[in-house]
């Protein structure tokens, strides 16, 4: 729920910035004011170090034939989303899938 209004906060606040067509300061520092209180209600993100470092860790307790298997991906985002909890819902998922792929052609 909380990310929800927060994506609709931040699409709004894109709107009226000062550097978009239709700028107002007013209504952007107001949205501004009410993203910052949102995110007061959101566990901390982790650093990109740290889940790079889960990510290998999830990668190395797989078996092998996991490991060789064609959703690979999918079960290392799984046990991700498992290992991570909370933190899991704010943080960029696409950035974390394609750190997964990445880390698998090694």
């Amino acid at each position: 729920m909380i990310m929800k209004s927060l994506t609709r906060q931040t699409q709004a606040a894109e709107s009226y910035a000062p550097s978009s067509p239709s700028a107002h300061p007013e209504n952007y520092e107001a949205l501004q004011s009410e993203i910052s209180l949102l995110k007061s209600y959101l566990p901390a993100s982790p650093s990109p170090e740290s889940i790079q470092g889960t990510i290998k860790q999830t990668i190395d307790s797989l078996e092998q034939s996991v490991r060789e298997g064609k959703g690979v991906t999918g079960a290392v985002m799984k046990e991700l989303q498992k290992t991570m909890g909370d933190a899991w819902n704010v943080i960029d998922r696409k950035e974390v899938g394609k750190w997964v792929a990445e880390a698998l052609k090694r």
